[in-house]
């Protein structure tokens, strides 16, 4: 029997698609990428005639490497199904290389469905080598920079820092925002506001003082204002105005806005948002076998086809009548736009969010439900508002007073979020009518300053100036808290000190390759030679120039900033009576001597606790070790060592609950009597840092935060406190 291997990236995705393909077709996963530029080295030569490049095997997938070799020899025929955009078809090209003498046929699958397999299958094609030398040229610029600049701020700055091409130009929009906050000196102004009698409970704003805009900045304004306003003899309705307003449905979501709404409405970071994405895109069981959810959730093209406008148009005249039916959505007219892919959106119509709940939860449940709303609302009918403007002017000195309201005459797409509102009537009121004032107020307010960013405005900004492309956005964000140069504070993106002196060194050191316009000419360089105009090569020459040059210039123009971020003790180092710092470790911080090389003396950072010692009874001592704290008796007669507890005690054995960290450096909770071993005296084990407190249903010592409540570790029971 003809074997017809298919090549995916994700086992989540071979599941879905084996089900749909049949028994025909072996699918299997690469799991990413299989060969990458080496770990430890450069892995580039580059001079004016021509680029070297060191790709390597990396040494983890191994077995899958093996595994892809033999299930490629014994095919007849290879389908390289890996994600439809530049990285799947560099990871699609590396997996080609590893058979160089079988045939290859490129399938693009943008939804994981019946209709969407068999049409990636029914028109295969060739690999992209455009496609692919755009992501090398990419991959190739990041090398540069990254190997290049990072030694250098190790050397000047702190060892382990890291800069890169688009990472540290959006370090700079951070921090840029942050000096533009530190500098900003609030102005007082007033705003003015009447009622009449009318209106009752309508407030009308100052808004002309003469023929002039009301702009009130003194206080002195202000009074002659409410003076003159108070004097007057008649209040006059000079003007009624009707007019209407359309409200045009929003875009359906691309990777970047759906970033931005996942941020602003569950405060989610980028990175979280593209997982439980990916997960809807890969597939989720429906009760007929796995099917994809939505479309490819990498994109930046807010094109909808026309097979999925017409059904969809369909259910919206079923569910709401014709006259909520609209158009096809506008397209974003950008050249940075790539229009390889479709909007994210539902890839069948009737999966609608309340039967899918059956199916999906949490976290994939409220991303669905987004994606789907939102392109629904992208396909109705616009809305459309009626506006009544009144004014009323003082006869003394043109004070103009305004009023608008809006009223809905269409709600259209605001139909599937609009809640039921009480009804907003229209001033009734006729022009030149005489009316009294009835109450008159200054409200003092201040101007403030931009906010800080959050992670979906700065990629609204990243977006606007074409730094960056959807499918970086999220890897931009998550690295700069990772590397500890950016905190996030009540959803706001903080530049910490590190973050702050790094970016003022590298706008300093290098001003062109941190250049806003450098960051967006590159972006699109890479999208001309995905487009086959061309050649990366040329790219990567132009840019290793530019890099080397600015290296060499900021070797001589930078002096070290070491010391700015050197933390001292406060102590005298008892071997060379140096200053003695904190330093950061394998293991966490320690205290070291200020001359080290020179001197190498060191100490743990030692805090007390109030666990005494099993055998001496003296108080032990919290150090820092390989998995994170422990405690250990001072007494060196003794010198006992035990893992780390604040002193809580196991609600099932009395034991004590042990903090250890995982080999994925997350902490957990573990009684000192649970062990490996089929014999263990206790089981108790929990991944949430427990609080002392009393389970009202089984009493249980122990409770966690859970949910803003607390739950219990042994019954389950949620409770209000922990007492």
């Amino acid at each position: 029997m003809a074997v017809k291997l298919v090549i995916v990236e994700s086992p989540a995705k071979t599941r879905t698609i084996s089900s749909i393909l049949g028994k025909e077709f072996k699918v299997v996963a690469s799991m990413g990428h299989i060969i990458d530029l080496p770990k430890n080295r450069f892995g580039v030569f580059i001079d004016e005639k021509d680029i070297k490049i060191n790709y390597t095997q990396i040494a983890e997938k191994k077995k899958i490497i093996d595994m892809l070799k033999t299930e490629m020899e014994n095919a007849d025929t290879v389908f390289l199904a890996t994600d439809p955009d530049r990285e799947g078809e560099a990871i699609a090209y590396h997996i080609s290389t590893l058979s160089p003498d079988t045939h290859f046929k490129r399938v693009m699958i943008n939804e994981i469905t019946v209709a969407g397999i068999k049409n990636g299958f029914k028109h295969p094609s060739e690999l992209d080598m455009d496609k692919v030398n755009s992501q090398q040229g990419r991959r190739l610029l990041d090398r540069i920079v990254g190997y290049k600049l990072s030694p250098f701020l190790w050397q000047k700055v702190k060892k382990g820092l890291s800069a890169g091409r688009v990472q540290s130009v959006a370090l700079r929009m951070i921090c840029e925002r942050e000096e533009l906050i530190l500098a900003f000196v609030p102005e007082k102004y007033w705003e003015i506001f009447a009622q009449f009698d009318f209106a009752s409970g309508v407030d009308f704003k100052l808004s002309k003082i003469g023929k002039k805009k009301a702009e009130i900045k003194d206080q002195k304004l202000e009074k002659k204002c409410l003076k003159e306003i108070k004097v007057s003899s008649q209040y006059i309705v000079s003007d009624i105005k009707k007019s209407t307003k359309k409200v045009s449905p929003p875009l359906p979501l691309i990777t970047s806005s759906l970033q931005q709404e996942a941020a602003k409405r569950f405060n989610w970071s980028p990175k979280k948002t593209m997982r439980v994405a990916q997960g809807l895109y890969e597939g989720v069981d429906v009760g007929k076998g796995p099917v994809g959810l939505i479309t490819y959730m990498r994109t930046d093209s807010t094109r909808i086809s026309a097979s999925a406008f017409g059904s969809a148009q369909k259910y919206i005249e079923k569910a709401y009548g014709k006259e909520y039916c609209g158009n096809i959505p506008r397209t974003k007219k950008s050249s940075k736009v790539q229009d390889a892919h479709e909007a994210i959106r539902p890839t069948h119509i009737d999966y609608l969010p309340e039967k899918m709940k059956t199916h999906i939860k949490g976290d994939h449940l409220k991303l669905y439900t987004l994606i789907f709303n939102r392109y629904l609302a992208s396909i109705m009918a616009p809305g459309s508002d009626s506006i009544q403007t009144v004014s009323v002017i003082t006869d003394n000195a043109g004070y103009t007073f305004q009023s608008v309201i809006s009223k809905v005459k269409f709600d259209g797409f605001r139909k599937l979020s609009r809640a039921d509102e009480k009804e907003i009537a229209f001033l009734q009121v006729k022009k030149d009518s005489i009316v009294k004032m009835k109450t008159l107020r200054s409200d003092a307010k201040e101007t403030k300053a931009k906010p800080r960013f959050s992670s979906g405005t700065l990629i609204r900004l990243l977006e606007e100036k074409g730094i960056g492309r959807p499918s970086t956005y999220a890897t931009i964000i998550s690295t700069l808290l990772d590397r500890k140069y950016v905190e996030s504070k009540e959803k706001a993106l903080v530049p910490s000190e590190l973050g702050t002196i790094v970016n003022g060194f590298l706008v300093k050191g290098f001003p062109r390759i941190l250049d806003y316009n450098f960051t967006r000419d590159v972006e699109n360089e890479l999208d001309r030679i995905e487009q086959g105009e061309l050649d990366y090569k040329e790219l990567i020459q132009k840019n290793w120039k530019i890099v080397m040059k600015q290296l060499e210039e900021a070797k001589d123009k930078l002096e070290s900033v070491k010391d700015k971020l050197i933390e001292r003790v406060g102590e005298e180092c008892p071997d060379c009576k140096g200053e003695l710092v904190y330093r950061d470790g394998r293991y966490g911080r320690f205290i070291s001597c200020i001359n080290y090389p020179k001197c190498r003396y060191t100490r743990n950072i030692v805090e007390d606790s109030d666990v005494l010692c099993p055998k001496c009874g003296k108080a032990m001592e919290v150090r820092l070790g390989q998995w994170g704290k422990y405690l250990k008796c001072p007494n060196d007669k003794c010198g006992h060592s035990m893992a780390f507890t604040t002193g809580l005690k196991c609600p099932k054995c009395g034991g004590f609950i042990f903090e250890k960290i995982s080999r994925k450096k997350k902490p957990y909770y573990i009684c000192e009597n649970n062990s490996s071993s089929d014999d263990s005296k206790c089981d108790f084990i929990i991944f949430t840092r427990p609080v002392e407190g009393k389970c009202s249903q089984c009493g249980s010592i122990l409770l966690y935060p859970y949910r803003k409540k607390y739950k219990c570790p042994l019954c389950g029971n949620i409770q209000e406190d922990a007492q």
